[in-house]
Order: C-alpha cells, then sequence, then structure tokens
C-alpha cells in the first residue's frame, strides 16, 4: 500500500513540474542557441543598414508621392506652360509646320502661309478645295510650290493653281502627272501683293477649266481622296527687270502640257471673240528621260473649221527682253508648217485652209554660238530646298533649273481671222 502511495506522489509531482521541465527544456543546448541568436542579431543589422533610408525618411514623417500624384502635377505644370514640356503644333502635325483651318473653300476663307513652312491639309472629297494666300513685298519675284502626299508614290488625282485677287490664273498643274512622288509648281509673280494657292481634285478643275481632257483622266475615281498632303511655298528672285505684266490676260497654260497628247486647246472666251492670250513659264523642271539641264516644251491645241488666217504675235503683253523661243506649228499628221525663233519674228500669220486640229509648240530657242554656248548663265536650285546651295544638292535628280537666259516667261496672243467662202464653194445662180 506504501509502494502505491509513493507510486502515486511520484506521477503527481511529475505532472505539477512538468511546465518548468518544458520551459527549461528549450535551454537545453545553450551553445546552440546563443549561435542562432547570433546569427538572428546579424541578420536584423544587416537588414537595418539597407533600409537605413527608410528609417530617415519614416523618422522625418514626410509622406512620399503616389505615381498618379506625380503624373498629374506634371501635366498641370505642361498645361500651364506647354514649351516647357517641348510640346508645340508641329507636335499634332507630323513634323508639319502648320495645318489648314476648315472652311478654307473660298478666297474669303484662304488661310495665310509662311514662305518655307511646310502646311497639312486634306480634301474631304472630289468637290472639296483648299485655298492659301501668300503676299510678297518685291515685283518680278519667282513662286516655287512644293506638293506631296506623305506615304504615296502615285500622287495622281489634284490640282495645284496659283491666282492673282482677280482669280486669273498665273500657273497650274495636275500632280502625278511624271510619276513622281511629289509636284513642283513655278511661275513669276510680275507685282507686289497677294495670290492665291489653290488646290483642288483632278475631276473638279477639269469641269471649270477649259483644259483639255484627251485621255479621260477627269473621270477616273482616285481611291485616295480625301488623303493628307503638304504645301510649301518658297519665293526668290526670277532676276527679271521688265515692267510687271498686264495680269488682265484670258488664260493660263495648264501643266502638264510637255507634249502632244497633253496640248492645252486655245478657246477663244465668246462666239464674239476673235483672239485669246496665253500666259506660260519654261521652267527647268526634269523631264522623265531629258537631262535636268534641258527645259520643258509646251503644247498648244487649236481647232478650226478652215478657210482662215491665224495670227500668232509674241510678247504682245509685256516685252520680253529680246528673249528668243522656238516655235513649232505642226498639223493633225504632225507636218512641220512653221519653226522660226521669236528673237528674230515675234509675229506671223499662218494661211489655214483645211479644217482640223493644228499644235503649237514653244521651247526654248537654241543658242547660238556667240550667246556662249549651251549651258552659259544656269543657276540650279534644289527640288527639296530651293533655299539650299546647289554644293549641297549632290543628287542631279534633285536639281531645279530657275533662271537661263533668255527669260523664260512668255506671252502670246492668237488671232483668227474669217475670210470669205471659198470661190469653189459659193452656188451657182
Amino acid at each position: 500500500m506504501v509502494k502505491n502511495l509513493a507510486r502515486h506522489c511520484f506521477f503527481l509531482l511529475c505532472l505539477i513540474l512538468a511546465p518548468s521541465i518544458g520551459s527549461a527544456g528549450l535551454n537545453a543546448f545553450p551553445d546552440s542557441d546563443s549561435n542562432n541568436n547570433s546569427n538572428n542579431t546579424n541578420q536584423g543589422n544587416t537588414q537595418n543598414f539597407s533600409n537605413d533610408s527608410d528609417a530617415n525618411i519614416d523618422s522625418s514623417g514626410a509622406t512620399p508621392k503616389s505615381t498618379d500624384e506625380i503624373v498629374a502635377a506634371t501635366k498641370a505644370e505642361c498645361a500651364a506652360d506647354p514649351a516647357s514640356c517641348g510640346v508645340t503644333l508641329s507636335s499634332f502635325l507630323d513634323s508639319t509646320g502648320f495645318g489648314e483651318t476648315e472652311p478654307n473653300n473660298h478666297v474669303m476663307g484662304a488661310d495665310p502661309m509662311e514662305f518655307g513652312a511646310e502646311y497639312v491639309g486634306q480634301l474631304y472629297s472630289p468637290e472639296d478645295q483648299d485655298w492659301f494666300y501668300i503676299t510678297t513685298t518685291e515685283p518680278n519675284q519667282i513662286l516655287t510650290v512644293n506638293f506631296n502626299v506623305p506615304g504615296l508614290e502615285d500622287i495622281t488625282g489634284w490640282n495645284i493653281s496659283v491666282r492673282d485677287s482677280g482669280g486669273n490664273i498665273f500657273s497650274e498643274v495636275y500632280t502625278g502627272f511624271d510619276f513622281a512622288p511629289e509636284s513642283l509648281l513655278q511661275t513669276i509673280l510680275s507685282r507686289a501683293g497677294t495670290y492665291y494657292v489653290v488646290v483642288k481634285s483632278l475631276k473638279q478643275a477639269q469641269e471649270e477649266t477649259r483644259s483639255s481632257d484627251q485621255n479621260g483622266e477627269a473621270d477616273l475615281i482616285y481611291e485616295h481622296l480625301p488623303h493628307d498632303y503638304r504645301l510649301a511655298a518658297f519665293i526668290g528672285n526670277s532676276q527679271v527687270t521688265t515692267e510687271p505684266i498686264d495680269v488682265n490676260f484670258f488664260d493660263a497654260e495648264v501643266e502638264p502640257n510637255d507634249f502632244r497628247i497633253e496640248a492645252n486647246p486655245l478657246s477663244f472666251s465668246s462666239p464674239l471673240a476673235s483672239n485669246v492670250t496665253m500666259v506660260g513659264l519654261l521652267s527647268g523642271t526634269p523631264i522623265p528621260g531629258v537631262p535636268a539641264f534641258e527645259f520643258e516644251k509646251d503644247w498648244f491645241v487649236y481647232e478650226t473649221e478652215g478657210n482662215e488666217i491665224l495670227s500668232v504675235e509674241f510678247c504682245v503683253r509685256k516685252d520680253c527682253q529680246g528673249s528668243a523661243w522656238q516655235v513649232t506649228v505642226l498639223d493633225e499628221n504632225e507636218l512641220t508648217l512653221v519653226d522660226m525663233r521669236t528673237d528674230m519674228e515675234k509675229r506671223f500669220d499662218l494661211g489655214i485652209r483645211n479644217p482640223g486640229r493644228y499644235f503649237i509648240r514653244i521651247g526654248v530657242a537654241p543658242r547660238l554660238d556667240e550667246e556662249g554656248g549651251k549651258g552659259s548663265g544656269i543657276t540650279y536650285v534644289c527640288a527639296i530646298d530651293p533655299a539650299m546651295p546647289l554644293k549641297d544638292c549632290p543628287n542631279p535628280d534633285e536639281r531645279i533649273l530657275i533662271v537661263e537666259p533668255p527669260w523664260h516667261q512668255y506671252n502670246f496672243t492668237v488671232t483668227s481671222t474669217q475670210l470669205p467662202p471659198l470661190m469653189n464653194e459659193v452656188s451657182s445662180p
């Protein structure tokens, strides 16, 4: 019995002392425990070292800004001063200087243009047209207009013209006729003042002007209209010293008219009119297959019922400074009827008996030996930038001939004189 009581007391004592034994058991291996504590201390020191800056920030009491707050603050600063953030109008115009403002479909709504700046525009339909205006302060300035369409190699479908305040067309071009990625238009502005550059669709231009459409191009549908285009104007001295031309002429040539099939028609303004005056410009714009230093040729076509005298007179509206053009008249069968230089004779009369179409071709007369030979006095600029010196334009295909004596803007008047009926056509009594 005593043994049993002692056994029970022993078990009771173990139960009472169990928590203390378990607690002491945690430190049963003091060396190992000290190592663990040392490692923990080192780790804590390392973490504290790497976070010293955070500890400093936290101890300062400052609250870090969130990304949204920083973006909002930056936007507010840019809105208050866009230039400080490098935000300009060109940022939204694809590296273009300026853009058109609609509506600008009429002379009264024309947008101003600065020389040397590129403008962006768009024709929203074949019936849309864009008007711009430039201002010159000196007479006899030569205007160069550059037209291109980013991303398109074929820019057929637009019509570009230069007009005075009275609506007279000084120069006109159909884009894309030479299969180039850009079109250039050049003309001499004889008087100081305001002039207009008009961009419209080819179809609309054909319907509004008296230009021929022998190839039926006006009936084509150009899928890239509407499309953004780029337009730039450059001004320079033409080296012309004569009096300004009378701007009240009837018509002007329409480019392209460099070949017979593109000939501009000569038509009188009304059935009562007996003459028509044309103004043209023989520029040095390169023609496919022709060296860049040679001038283009302008073609005109006259349709007659026959039995008349056709008089062609040069430099009627303005003295042409003795400039020389080569004038050739051909019939429908390409038979040469007249071939003359205008510096030797400025007027010729041609008797036309048979009805049909007759062609007048105008080009720069070949230089005479005593004039220094071909190529003397040539002045070039770069097509990519007419203000750029020639030495910075090594590619001959990019060179544009500006001035070469003789002066290359011409004007001529065609007069028709009807003759009495032929004797063999008179009815017998």
